[in-house]
Order: structure tokens, then C-alpha cells, then sequence
């Protein structure tokens, strides 16, 4: 009999900015029980929900603890503050009032990189989660933040990363050097970025950029957000690589259209097929066909089955 799963919404600190959550246990999980735990890094304007039914509540009935959270300015989570005008003098206990405004569905990889590193250490430290027994598993833009995560921290077990962004640095040079990429029309060299950068600093640009459609997205996903291209191109999931010692599940589409598998999956099996147990496959499929239909189900049933065997030990439902 399949195991079923519970949840409860949680918060994260991240920076001092309130982050929310949803924290997926085994519902026949004994009080005394220390288990596998798997957190969930979602991509490029993804929110939690998308991720609650579709994967956390499977996992953790597979017998382990899985948390899933909307980034900063994402979802239910609060976004940085942006103060627009001069402050009133503090009052005896050191508080003053002021006119704020909020930054929401800016996509910075680097900031999101720090949520991701919160949402860890909360994971880590919920009392019935194993520390030394963590999975890490990203889609699309947090495939690159999972894998860059996971090059930090030994606890981490188990990588799993599906159709990821694993290698932007090659996109960006490529774009630099002139070369045919995908969605050129969207991207900014080095020195459009730089201006940006430097607009910004001079407030003659408001930090409250303007979200658009992902590329590609289909409009069920409603995915949305504003790329911050000057901290994007400080953002190199791929530095650590050396350091990455997790058993790695890569699964790419057959069809990518958003990048060159070559230089992102394909890449980062070669680099660590020969120290560390790792697969690669690729699903039939475009990009966002892994979020439904066939591809979802081959994903999903390739996930599970990493993860019972590297994580928990071949334990939990054969759903």
C-alpha cells in the first residue's frame, strides 16, 4: 500500500526577508523518526504551488521530509524594500516611519541563490530530518541553483536536476561573440548589462523592473519576472563543480529549445561521471513538456527511483 504525504505551511528567513513554505512529511511518520530530506528549487518565476502536488507531496511519501518555497518578491513571500522617500526621525525605541516600495518577480540568480541557501539550512534544521541526508533537486533556472548548492555542502547526497540551466557563462559568451543563440532578442551584452548597472546605481532607473513572460513559457505556468543581467552574469553555477561529490540524476529534453544541452547536462555528466555515481537521460520533449504528460511521468518515475535508491535506501511507495 502507497505511503501518503502531510504538509504545513512554514516561514524562512533569508536576508531578513520573510520567505513561505510548505514543509511534506510522511504521514505515518513516527515521532522519533530521523529521515532523508529533499528540498525542492524551482525555476525562473516558478512559484511553490506548481511544485506542491507534482512533486514534494510524492516524494515525501517515498518516506523522506521535502520542503518547496517561493523565492523573494515570489509567490507568498515578501520582496525587498525600496525606500522613496526621506524617513521620519526615530522615536525612543529606534523606529521611524517611512514610504516604501516592494521589489517583486525580479529574477536575481544571485540573491535567489541566497534563498535557496536559507531553505537548506531550515531544512536542515527541522528536528526529524537526517542533516547528513540531503536532497537537492532543481528545475530549469534552479537546476543551476540546486547543482551550485550542492558543490557547497557535503551533506548533500543526492542531486537531481531536469532540463537545467546548468552553464549560462557559454550562453553569455556566445551572445557576446555575436554568435546565434536562443531568445536573442531578450538578452543584453556585457555592456547593455553595465549600463543598466550604472543607471541603477544614479536612481535613474527604478529597481522596480518590469517582469515579462518567461521565454517560451506556456500561459498555464503564468511565469514571469524581470532578469537582473549584470548580477546574471556574476552568476556561475558551473565554478564549483570540482567540489560536487552528490549522486547525480541529469535529465534533459530531447528538444531543448532554451539552450544547448551539450554545454549544460551532457557537460556536467561528463565532468563527474568517472567520481560519482550519476545518469543521464533525455526526455521526448520540448522544454515544459517534463511538467506534463508523458514527460512528466517518465521525469517523475526516474526522480523517485534515484532518489529511493541514493537517498533512502529503496524504501517507499512504487506509485
Amino acid at each position: 500500500m502507497a505511503n501518503h504525504s502531510v504538509s504545513r505551511p512554514v516561514t524562512i528567513w533569508s536576508d531578513g526577508t520573510r520567505l513561505v513554505g510548505d514543509l511534506w512529511s510522511p504521514s505515518d511518520l513516527a515521532p522519533d523518526a530521523q529521515v532523508p530530506g529533499v528540498l525542492l528549487v524551482h525555476g525562473y518565476g516558478g512559484r511553490r504551488e506548481q511544485l506542491n502536488n507534482a512533486y514534494a507531496r510524492k516524494f515525501a511519501a517515498l518516506g523522506c521530509i521535502v520542503l518547496c518555497f517561493d523565492y523573494r518578491g515570489y509567490g507568498d513571500s515578501a520582496g525587498k524594500l525600496v525606500r522613496v522617500d526621506e524617513r521620519s526621525a526615530e522615536d525612543a525605541e529606534g523606529e521611524f516611519d517611512a514610504r516604501v516600495q516592494e521589489v517583486r518577480e525580479v529574477v536575481d540568480n544571485l540573491d535567489q541563490l541566497e534563498d535557496v541557501r536559507s531553505a537548506l539550512a531550515f531544512l536542515m534544521g527541522e528536528p526529524q530530518v537526517d542533516a547528513n541526508r540531503i536532497g537537492i533537486w532543481g528545475s530549469s533556472n534552479g537546476g543551476g541553483l540546486a547543482m551550485a548548492t550542492a558543490c557547497q555542502f557535503e551533506e548533500i547526497k543526492v542531486l537531481i536536476t531536469q532540463v537545467g540551466s546548468l552553464n549560462p557563462q557559454v550562453l553569455l559568451r556566445w551572445y557576446d561573440a555575436g554568435e546565434p543563440v536562443p531568445n536573442a532578442d531578450r538578452m543584453k551584452s556585457a555592456r547593455e548589462s553595465w549600463e543598466e548597472r550604472i543607471a541603477l546605481a544614479r536612481g535613474d532607473k527604478s529597481p522596480l523592473l518590469t517582469p515579462v513572460a518567461a521565454a517560451g513559457s506556456p500561459k498555464q505556468y503564468a511565469i514571469r519576472g524581470a532578469l537582473d543581467w549584470d548580477r546574471y552574469r556574476r552568476y556561475d553555477p558551473m565554478r564549483d563543480l570540482d567540489s560536487l561529490h552528490a549522486a547525480s540524476l541529469i535529465i534533459d529534453a530531447e528538444e531543448e529549445e532554451l539552450f544547448d544541452t551539450a554545454y549544460n547536462g551532457q557537460e556536467l555528466y561528463e565532468r563527474i561521471r568517472d567520481r560519482m555515481p550519476a545518469r543521464y537521460e533525455k526526455i521526448p520533449g520540448t522544454h515544459y513538456d517534463v511538467y506534463s504528460g508523458e514527460g512528466y511521468r517518465a521525469a517523475l518515475a526516474l526522480e523517485k527511483e534515484w532518489l529511493s535508491k541514493h537517498l533512502i535506501g529503496g524504501i517507499g511507495d512504487k506509485e
